[in-house]
């Protein structure tokens, strides 16, 4: 085959794989496009992926809970809080569920989700789910080994 003829099937090769990646690109939705629909009466925390911030500011008052609707909320503090001031800075609401964790310097440690029951004193059911989370995190020392084990401990 002459140079010419392998240039020529060379560009038809590759004119060939351009025109099926276009095809297939064209028939896939972009990411976060199809994202997981938003349950009802929930709001999304952030915009969409690719989603300018100031369209995600328009649009937020029309998606939040009407005023004096009862939701669920995220609050995350900046550091860590004694039960009483986690319980003093939650007043008036509902805690559903607490997040516990050991702030080692430079080190993940694990989260502990631990649900708060109900009809029991703020402080109570924080401090029985803070026993709770230990006791877990205890549970994790004694079966990992090496670093995992000395982080869960």
């Amino acid at each position: 085959m002459s140079a010419r003829g392998r240039i020529a099937v060379l560009l038809v090769c590759a004119a060939v794989a351009l025109l099926t990646a276009w095809y297939v690109g064209a028939r896939s939705a972009p990411s976060g496009a199809g994202s997981d629909p938003v349950a009802v009466g929930s709001v999304r925390l952030g915009p969409e992926p690719g989603e300018a911030v100031d369209h995600y500011l328009a649009r937020l008052p029309a998606e939040l809970p009407p005023p004096q609707a009862q939701t669920l909320a995220l609050v995350q503090f900046a550091a860590e809080l004694p039960i009483a001031d986690a319980v003093a800075a939650t007043a008036g609401t509902t805690p559903v569920t607490a997040v516990f964790r050991v702030p080692l310097p430079r080190v993940q440690t694990a989260l502990r989700f631990e649900r708060l029951e109900p009809g029991v004193p703020p402080v109570t059911a924080l401090t029985s789910a803070r026993e709770r989370a230990a006791a877990a995190a205890a549970g994790d020392a004694t079966r990992a080994t090496g670093r995992p084990g000395d982080v869960a401990a």
